[in-house]
């Protein structure tokens, strides 16, 4: 099929050893079937619980740390996976916050990582128009597919097929077994950045650029349309399911959020942040969800007005990407470091006004709200 093709992997292996003096590292990187690159690194991040920090340490050769805009939780909560500008993926251990792997073979920004259902996977995409998936308990690349164009996300059905959407109207299948990338569908959007399954494997939701959302339905062997709906005046950057799966959830950069209801095909809320572009997004439980956005801050928002609010300062770059665990929320982007928040604790320690402060709170804010925003229920029509 044109505008994709499979690569033949190679048995290729190469290693190299570099020994980092300033962290006391040695890192073995090596190529099977992919690249590879495992990190016994003691001080990569921080095991200081008070910080709750993560500084990910730049690559041999390298000067800077990579600014982050890929992130992911293993469904068993031990394990974070993080990528970004400098094209490599790092395993974090989510209990002492060490590196423990890195996984190289990516030329060119990681734009999205995900766990499958099971934890057993770990899929990539980026701007080289790779879908790369690994086995996260022997660190070995299983298959590696490519489009002729760069991709931006990707999600899990189960452990044999994923989906991947990026800068063309396509939406892709990935059948792992066969190692082989399909054509699912084409829409009239060119320019698609966000893609999710849902809890129920029943949907498959995806948008982008034009502000629209695109649903369709998953019969277990393919996919069929159920509703098209304008939802924002501006890019999506996420959107995330609701956990019985009946309501979507997406961000945008017109600073809109927007809750949609799968059977009525209906807007049922929305807001208006005032502050920077919203590029993160996650849904904390049925009554709180956080967003984040160009404006370096976090927001958590409940769907009504009685619940407690927060406002969450200490990265001092856009906020690209929210992730969660039962206990933490973890959040990264542009100042290349990963922040684990408490949302007990910062509940328990917000001002007034409240805010919270991170333990290792950034050099300034740069936010036009004053008080966090309230979705406003729209009555269904």
């Amino acid at each position: 099929m044109t505008g994709f093709f499979v690569r033949q992997r190679t048995d290729l292996l190469t290693i190299l050893h570099a020994t980092l003096p300033f962290f006391g590292v040695l890192l073995l990187l090596q190529n099977t079937n992919g690249q590879e690159a495992l990190s016994q690194n003691p001080s990569t991040a921080t095991g200081d619980r008070s910080s709750d920090v993560i500084r990910i340490t730049p690559l041999p050769g390298a000067i800077d740390s990579p600014v982050i805009t890929a992130m992911d939780v293993s469904p068993n909560q031990t394990l974070l996976a993080a990528a970004g500008d400098d094209h490599s993926i790092r395993l974090i251990s989510i209990d002492d916050r060490k590196e423990f792997a890195v996984f190289l073979g990516h030329d060119d920004w990681v734009r999205s990582v995900a766990f499958s259902e099971s934890g057993k996977l770990l899929a990539s995409c980026a701007d080289d128009g790779w879908v790369r998936v690994w086995d996260v308990s022997s660190r070995k690349l299983l298959i590696e597919v490519q489009a002729a164009h760069s991709l931006y996300a990707v999600s899990f059905l189960d452990d044999e097929t994923l989906f991947s959407v990026g800068f063309s109207p396509n939406v892709y299948r990935v059948d792992i077994s066969v190692e082989k990338l399909q054509l699912e569908h084409v829409c009239d959007c060119r320019d698609l950045r966000a893609i999710e399954i849902s809890p129920t494997k029943k949907h498959i939701a995806y948008a982008g650029r034009d502000g629209v959302l695109r649903v369709r339905a998953w019969d277990g062997q393919k996919s069929n349309p159920l509703s098209i709906t304008k939802l924002h005046l501006e890019r999506v950057r996420s959107l995330k399911f609701s956990s019985e799966g009946t309501t979507i959830t997406s961000v945008g950069e017109d600073r809109r959020v927007v809750q949609y209801d799968i059977s009525t095909k209906s807007i049922i809320a929305q807001t208006e942040i005032r502050g920077g572009k919203l590029l993160g997004l996650c849904t904390l439980d049925n009554e709180r969800l956080a967003v984040s956005g160009s404006d370096n801050t976090i927001r958590i928002l409940g769907w009504n007005s009685t619940d407690p609010q927060l406002k969450l300062v200490g990265h001092d770059g856009s906020v690209s990407v929210l992730q969660k665990s039962d206990r933490y929320l973890f959040s990264t982007g542009f100042d290349t470091t990963i922040r684990i928040w408490d949302l007990q604790r910062a509940l328990r320690e917000r001002d007034h006004e409240g805010r919270y402060s991170h333990p290792v709170a950034a050099q300034f804010e740069d936010s036009g709200l004053t008080k966090p925003g309230k979705l406003v229920r729209t009555p269904i029509q």
